[in-house]
């Protein structure tokens, strides 16, 4: 026997108490619930329903949970004054709320399902609305919606048709998140707005995915005090678009997001965080390529630790415009795989507070970029000359104690970027990152070994053998030097026109020498010390020197040619340069 009323539990977790007219299974059902039914006495009851709810009459909402809608029309009614609830109701035809107003409190369209198009073209939902685990099976259409209140909740909404159009959304509410939520088709939030108070925030996170071949948030803002799409797929397979979007906030967090689309792209896109990182570590770009033109990172750091890249990826700012710099405030690309670094380029970024720690850049293409300049004394010079190097060095020279890893990954940077501008034969970059390598040799020994070490004296006497200024001063130095030794040294002076040979052997604590004589012994002593490099040449017996002078001689004949050979390769390298 049919029961007299039906049995499906409403909202107040009370059976709904209308008539039944059916039996679905085992279930009795009214004309509201039941699959199958009266169309007309349908619309009749859901009017009634809907004008007793709006004169304030009865309960304090309108319940349509669980009911199934076979045609109606919501556009009729305009402004709504009652809390509507559509919890697990199910719409079997397309259905508009196009231009309604919900002024009540959060709506319910929790667990509903849209089997038709879903239009909410210009609705407002001025105090929430609830769509988890709602499931859209065609078109979704929430073009110029405005989502007001405290929240607006698509977690693990299912939107399973062609197309689902979110452009020109405004997101106003404290809470907006579509956690969990899938998109199978076509997603589009171009030019969408999210904006809150300074708790709100925007979650996509969570094992979000966006499928179809389109993914588009292009000229979107991102206003929230927070916006997450860490952990979320883009599975879009042509494209998926932010160029132009705007993100400002205290946090943006992309990481761990999958980009599969053969097109990413970020271009003019604006990031500005106000307190924390802007957050891209651990992100998996798969796609054909990847797109970060004049995008702009306004924060105190960006952070693409340890992020994959398949394919190309291009960092570029188009300085004709003079765009912003990219990274304004600094970034990480530390430990970072370019798994075609052949097809990586940056290109007029500036890299001057850049982490590239742990990342092979042994293969990228390095355009125009700008570098940390770092003073390097140039003693030919005598100034301090201003060389290219990585920010890693001097976030390892401010530490107290580096350890020998820290200092062996900042020495690989520069190998690699050394080895790098070699292969494309711009020696004169190349050598500058040698300097650099060489130097943090030198900066991670004691402070005293600094100087006094092979190091030390390899950096001074030559610049690494890269500086023939340096060379040929220490060179004339060390000519300089030795000469005068040989005349406190003790030398006899080959004689001339008849006369004996003359002694030099200065004591400065018997008395100084006047300046001309001093002058005239100091070249003769200079050209002893000339002659004393050449082979197989014999000058005992001409100038007789004392033991202490023969013992300087040695020191000579092995310093000398040691700098006269640093000299030639620097001055080789000079001109290959």
């Amino acid at each position: 026997m049919l029961n007299d009323f039906c049995e499906i539990i409403m909202a107040d977790g009370e059976p709904c108490g209308l008539p039944t007219d059916i039996y679905e299974g085992r279930v009795a059902m009214c004309v509201l619930h039941a699959t199958a039914k009266d169309n007309e006495k349908f619309q009749s009851i859901i009017k009634i329903r809907i004008d007793e709810g709006l004169k304030n009459s009865g309960k304090p909402y309108i319940d349509f949970t669980r009911v199934v809608f076979l045609d109606f029309n919501f556009e009729s009614f305009k402004e709504f004054n009652k809390p509507l609830i559509f919890k697990g109701a199910k719409f079997e035809q397309d259905v508009s709320f196009a231009s309604c107003r919900f002024l009540c409190s959060e709506i319910d369209f929790s667990d509903t399902v849209f089997e038709g198009n879903a239009n909410f073209t210009h609705t407002g939902f001025i105090e929430g609305v609830s769509f988890i685990n709602s499931v859209f099976k065609s078109e979704a259409i929430f073009q110029n919606t405005k989502f007001q209140g405290e929240r607006t909740l698509f977690v693990g909404t299912r939107f399973e048709g062609n197309k689902t159009f979110f452009g020109e959304a405004e997101f106003l509410s404290e809470q907006t998140q579509f956690r969990d939520a899938h998109f199978k088709g076509n997603t589009f939030f171009h030019r969408a707005t999210f904006r809150g108070d300074c708790t709100s925030f925007a979650k996509f996170s969570t094992e979000t995915v966006f499928g179809g071949e389109i993914t588009r948030f292009y000229e979107s803002k991102f206003l929230s005090k927070a916006t997450y799409f860490s952990w979320v797929k883009f599975d879009s397979t042509k494209e998926t678009n932010f160029d132009g979007a705007i993100f400002h906030g205290e946090v943006i967090d992309f990481s761990h997001a999958e980009f599969k689309s053969e097109n990413v792209t970020l271009r003019d896109t604006s990031f500005k965080s106000l307190k924390e990182y802007i957050h891209f570590q651990n992100c998996w770009f798969k796609g054909l390529r990847t797109l970060f033109h004049d995008t702009k990172f306004e924060s105190s750091k960006v952070d693409f630790h340890e992020s994959v890249f398949d394919n190309a990826v291009d960092f570029k700012r188009n300085h004709e415009k003079n765009t912003a710099p990219m990274f304004e405030q600094g970034a990480s690309i530390r430990d970072v795989l370019f798994l075609s670094p052949e097809k990586t380029t940056f290109r007029h970024v500036n890299l001057s507070q850049v982490e590239l720690q742990g990342t092979d850049l042994r293969k990228i293409n390095f355009i125009a970029v700008e570098w940390p300049r770092y003073p390097r004394l140039k003693i030919g010079r005598l100034e301090k000359t201003r060389l290219r190097g990585v920010f890693d060095e001097q976030l390892l020279i401010k530490q107290h104690d580096p350890s020998p890893d820290e200092v062996e990954l900042v020495r690989s940077e520069y190998r690699q970027l050394k080895q790098n501008y070699d292969e494309a034969t711009n020696y004169y970059i190349a050598d500058q990152f040698y300097f650099g390598e060489m130097e943090i040799t030198r900066h991670s020994k004691k402070k005293w070994k600094r100087l006094f070490s092979w190091n030390g004296l390899y950096r001074f006497s030559s610049g690494y053998g890269l500086l023939w200024t340096n060379s040929l001063a220490t060179l004339c130095l060390a000519l300089i030097i030795y000469s005068i030794m040989f005349m406190f040294s003790g030398l006899k002076i080959p004689s001339e026109n008849g006369q004996p040979k003359r002694y030099i052997n200065y004591d400065l604590s018997l008395n100084f020498p006047e300046l001309k004589p001093f002058a005239e012994d100091w070249l003769q002593c200079f050209h002893y010390a000339a002659l004393s490099l050449v082979p197989l040449k014999n000058l005992s017996g001409d100038y007789e020197p004392d033991i202490d002078t023969r013992y300087i001689v040695i020191a000579n004949s092995i310093t000398v040619p040691t700098l006269v050979t640093l000299f030639i390769l620097a001055l080789r390298r000079r001109f290959k340069r």
